[in-house]
C-alpha cells in the first residue's frame, strides 16, 4: 500500500506538461502542510531555480527555516529526501516552454549620482524585471482558456481592491468601449459583495490580489468560486489563496522594492487580458467601438488639439 502510495507521488510530480509539475503538487498538498513547512513551501515555488541548482542549507536559510523543515517539506510530499525533491525542479525548469522574451541583460549606468537615484534605478529594474518574468511565465494555452472563458460569459466581473484596483479599473476602462458586459467591482459605500450578489456558473470573475492578502478580496472570491464562477486570478504565486479557487492563474511576483507585487506587471496583466476579451468579443465589438466613439465626440470628452 505505501509502496502504491509513492508511487501516485512520483507520477504526481513528473513533469509531463508546464502546468503539471511539483508546483501544482505542492499547491494540492499546501493546506495539510504545518505552518512552519507552509513557509519552505511559500519559499521553493517562488524561487524554482535556485532550489533546483543550491544546496539544502542555503535553501533553508534564504527561506528562513532550518534545514530539518526542508527535509520534512521533501518528506510530507512523498519523496525520500531532499535530493528528490530538488531534481524534480530541475526536471521542470527543463521542460519549460521557450520564453516570450529573450533573457538579454537589461543595460543600465555604471555608477548613480545620488541615493535617490540609486532608489530609482532599483525600482526601474525590479519592475523591469517582474514585467519580463510576468511575460516569460505566460502560456499560450492559459490565454486561449481565459479567451474561451470570455466568449462564453453572460458577465465579466473584476476586482481589485487597494493597491490593486488601479489594475481591475483599467480592465474595465478598457473592456467598457466595446462591451457592456463587464462589471466593476469596486466597492463602494462597503458594498462589495453586492456588485457580485446575482452571480453564477455563466458568468467569469477576475481577481487582481497579492500579499497581504485584503480580506474583502477574498470574501468575494471565496462568494463567486462557491457558486460556481470561473475566477481567473493575476496573483503572487501558485500558493496565494485565490490561485487555489481560479480554473486560470497569472504569476505577478512581489516587488522587492515596496509591499505590493509589481504595479507595472500588473498594469500589463490587465492590458493583455482586455486584448485577450476584445478579440474573444468578435465583431459586436468593433460596433461598440463605433458608438462609443460617437458618445465621446457628443460629449466632447477630450480636448481637441
Amino acid at each position: 500500500m505505501v509502496k502504491q502510495k509513492k508511487a501516485r507521488v512520483k507520477r504526481a510530480v513528473e513533469p509531463k506538461a508546464a502546468d503539471e509539475g511539483i508546483v501544482a503538487h505542492i499547491s494540492s498538498v499546501f493546506d495539510a502542510l504545518p505552518s512552519e513547512v507552509r513557509k519552505a513551501a511559500h519559499y521553493v515555488t517562488g524561487h524554482r531555480s535556485e532550489v533546483a541548482f543550491q544546496s539544502m542549507r542555503s535553501i533553508a536559510r534564504a527561506a528562513g527555516v532550518s534545514p530539518a523543515t526542508m527535509l520534512r517539506l521533501a518528506k510530507a510530499l512523498g519523496f525520500d529526501g531532499y535530493e528528490p525533491l530538488r531534481h524534480a525542479f530541475q526536471a521542470q525548469i527543463e521542460t519549460r516552454p521557450r520564453s516570450f522574451l529573450g533573457r538579454a541583460e537589461m543595460v543600465r549606468a555604471a555608477h548613480s549620482r545620488s541615493r535617490w537615484m540609486d532608489g530609482v534605478q532599483r525600482l526601474v529594474d525590479s519592475e523591469l524585471s517582474n514585467i519580463r518574468a510576468c511575460v516569460d511565465a505566460l502560456d499560450e494555452r492559459d490565454l486561449e482558456k481565459v479567451a474561451a472563458m470570455f466568449a462564453g460569459a453572460r458577465r465579466v466581473y473584476v476586482l481589485g481592491l487597494r493597491g490593486m484596483y488601479p489594475a481591475a479599473f483599467f480592465f474595465h476602462y478598457s473592456a467598457k468601449t466595446f462591451s457592456e458586459n463587464t462589471v466593476l467591482v469596486d466597492g463602494g459605500g462597503a458594498t462589495h459583495l453586492d456588485a457580485i450578489r446575482a452571480v453564477g456558473p455563466r458568468d467569469v470573475v477576475i481577481v487582481f490580489t497579492c500579499a497581504p492578502y485584503a480580506k474583502e478580496t477574498l470574501r468575494a472570491a471565496r462568494f463567486a468560486h462557491e457558486r460556481g464562477v470561473k475566477l481567473i486570478a493575476i496573483t503572487d504565486g501558485a500558493l496565494s489563496p485565490a490561485a487555489r479557487l481560479a480554473s486560470v492563474v497569472f504569476n505577478v511576483n512581489p516587488n522587492k522594492s515596496s509591499l505590493l507585487s509589481s504595479a507595472a506587471a500588473n498594469m500589463l496583466m490587465s492590458q493583455i487580458l482586455a486584448a485577450v476579451f476584445f478579440a474573444a468579443a468578435g465583431k459586436s465589438a468593433v460596433a461598440n467601438i463605433r458608438r462609443t466613439d460617437d458618445q465621446v465626440g457628443l460629449f466632447e470628452v477630450y480636448e481637441r488639439d
